[in-house]
Parts: structure tokens; sequence; C-alpha cells
């Protein structure tokens, strides 16, 4: 653990969430997830090498967390973005994203969507070919990065050197530290698909939140407008009450804002000292037209699905579906030179907001383990 971080020792049980015979997807289609691996070892071999995996990464050593370091100050980072030996999925290993008591997390773990020398790379994705190995080639290539991105297929068809893929999924493994959702703590990031970007228009941001009991999931997206930034239903920039903050899942009819979140079973709520499994599917739309959402111009066509896993859960249960967002993406990259519409880059952070974000008041960590990203739907852990 980093320098400067004194948290409770916790436990360190996993239990075996497997997913059901057969899965229903999106538009009424099914897939089969068959438990097949006997071990966790043997199950994440299975889902790692699984079709349509473009890359998948555990966390076994030190480098698999500092060769992935996003921060200007590497040094200071350090002390924040972790390598924890003792704990992850089969305990031999995870991420630990650290915020100290009385500090502001600093740093993030991020990585581009796009394979990369070293990681598994299926037939016919291309793999993009400079060394990251360390923490300031990262940051670099996360600043100056192109192509390798994942976007509606009107764009890739147009561009199709700038782009990798369509629809993408990433399964991964979290698990938060009890003091996280205290309500005097504040509300922060969790994970985020982003671009290297000169604006974070098209940011899709998952939230961890203390605020009205905390804990529920939630998402959101910037724009230099604010006109789409709660994801919720209907999708609109401050929600309005009655509209689903979890929607089309098992909670949307009861996850309502100016009801729910309270803290109750009305919403899907993170637990704590728990390995979950979160797998998330994005759709690519198209850029927006105008900023009236309501404007037929707009083609309401981005798409995002999770489902979610506990711990001894032997089934996913499916707590967002809406394919009909209006979606507003970043138009350039940092140079200024036009950037397609999509998304090329990953980051799992806990940054909270602020210059140099909002301090913790007693200390928490977000831990991640078992990362998978693939163009096809990826089966729920079996062991």
């Amino acid at each position: 653990m980093g320098a400067g971080l004194a948290l409770p020792s916790l436990l360190n049980a996993q239990t075996k969430p497997c997913p059901p015979p057969t899965l229903g997807v999106a538009g009424g289609s099914s897939v089969n997830t068959p438990c097949v691996a006997s071990n966790a070892a043997g199950d994440w071999t299975t889902r790692s090498t699984g079709p349509g995996v473009v890359w998948a990464q555990r966390f076994t050593q030190l480098s698999d967390v500092q060769r992935f370091i996003i921060a200007a100050d590497q040094t200071k980072a350090k002390s924040f973005v972790n390598f924890v030996a003792n704990d992850g999925v089969l305990g031999d290993g995870c991420l630990s994203i650290d915020s100290p008591a009385g500090q502001g997390q600093y740093g993030s773990w991020g990585r581009p969507m796009r394979a990369i020398t070293g990681d598994v790379n299926k037939a016919g994705l291309p793999v993009y070919a400079t060394n990251i190995d360390s923490g300031t080639t990262a940051t670099s290539v996360f600043s100056n990065m192109k192509g390798g991105f994942f976007g509606n297929a009107e764009y890739k068809n147009a561009s199709p050197s700038d782009f990798v893929g369509t629809d993408y999924y990433l399964q991964f493994r979290v698990k938060f530290h009890p003091n996280r959702f205290n309500s005097n703590e504040p509300t922060g990031k969790m994970l985020m698909f982003v671009t290297g970007y000169s604006t974070p228009m098209q940011e899709l941001v998952l939230q961890t939140r203390t605020d009205y009991g905390g804990r529920w999931y939630t998402m959101y997206t910037n724009t230099s407008t604010g006109f789409n930034s709660a994801l919720n239903n209907p999708q609109s920039a401050s929600g309005t009450n009655g509209s689903s903050l979890e929607p089309g899942g098992a909670y949307s009819s009861t996850c309502t804002q100016g009801i729910a979140p309270d803290g109750t079973n009305k919403c899907f709520l993170w637990p704590t000292n728990e390995w979950v499994t979160v797998l998330i599917h994005v759709i690519p739309g198209h850029q927006r037209a105008l900023a009236d959402m309501s404007n037929s111009s707009n083609k309401k066509d981005t798409g995002l699905e999770v489902w979610i896993a506990r711990a001894g859960a032997k089934t996913y249960t499916k707590i967002w579906e809406k394919f009909d967002y209006v979606w507003e993406f970043g138009v350039s990259y940092l140079d200024g030179t036009p950037q397609p519409f999509g998304w090329n880059w990953i980051n799992f952070t806990a940054f909270t907001g602020g210059a140099a974000a909002v301090p913790s008041v007693s200390g928490y960590y977000h831990r991640h383990d078992q990362l998978v990203f693939s163009t096809q739907f990826i089966p729920c852990p079996q062991a």
C-alpha cells in the first residue's frame, strides 16, 4: 500500500457468482453461459480469452499498476494509485485507488481501449505498438493518442483507420472500503470512458455517490452545455421528479428521483468489503445535431446496459438498459486537430472534483481486479 495511507485491515473473502444457463440481452436475444470452469483461476482464463476479447488485465505485480498511472506528478501519484499484494479475487494482488484521510485523491489508472503490445489480441484487431512501460509514458500516450476509437458504425465505415470497433463491453471486479459511502465523504468518480480530449464532452462517468443515503449506481456525461449530463430516463441535465435513476433494469420503477435514492433497497446499492462484478455495454450512437434534445435532428441512438453480480449471486442482475440517449462527443484532440466521435481510453479513478480534489474525511479506497475489455458479451464469473 502506498505511503501515507492508513486504512483498517479488511477480510479478503470472495464467494462465487455464477451465470444462469441462458441470459437475455438486448433485442430479445440470449447468450448461453454454461458453468465450465471448476475454479477461480480457470474461470479467469475462460473469460479473459473468450470470443471478442481485445485485452484482459489482472494485477499480480507492481508493474501492472505503475505501468499505467496517469498523472503529471508520478511520484505523488504512487502514494494514491497502488498495488496491494494480499488482496484481489484470487488473493494474489489488485489495483487500489487510495484516498487517505485528509487528502484529495491524485492520479488514475488508465489505458487505451485498443490492444497494445503484450495484450491478448484477437485476429483482425490492430495492436497499438507504442511501448507503454512507465507511468510517464502512459501519461504522454493519453495526452497525445490518436485513433483506436470505438464508435458508431457509420463513423467507423467512413474512417476505418481511426476505429477499432463499435459496441464494446467492459467487465471488472470492484471492492469498496467501508468508509467510502459515509455521508461525510465526498461524491466522486470511479470509472471514466474518455479520450485524450481538449474538452470533456463525451466523458461517460460511473460515480460513487454519498448523498441521499448514498451508494446507488449512477452514471453521467459531461458537455459544454450540460444539456444531456444526467442519464436518467427521461434524459435531462438536472433530472426531474419521477425520472428513473437506474433506467430499464430491476430497479427502474422504484429508483426514481424525488422518492429515491434514500439508502433503501429501492435502488441497487453498492456493498462494501465485497468483490462485485460489473459488466457495462456501450452502444455508440451519433453526434448530437442541436443542444435541444427534443429536436428531431438529434439521433437518439447511444445505448447503455449494465449488469451486476454480487458475491455469492448465481446470476447477473440487470440494473440499467436505455438505448435512446442523445450524445455530444468532443470534436478535437488536444492539438486542435479533428477527433473522431467515440471513445478510445478508460480511466479508473477516485477523483472528487475541484482543482486539487475534495479531501477524504476518514480515508477509503476503491480496489479493482480482473478487467476484461471485449467486443462481445462477457459471461458472469463462475467461480
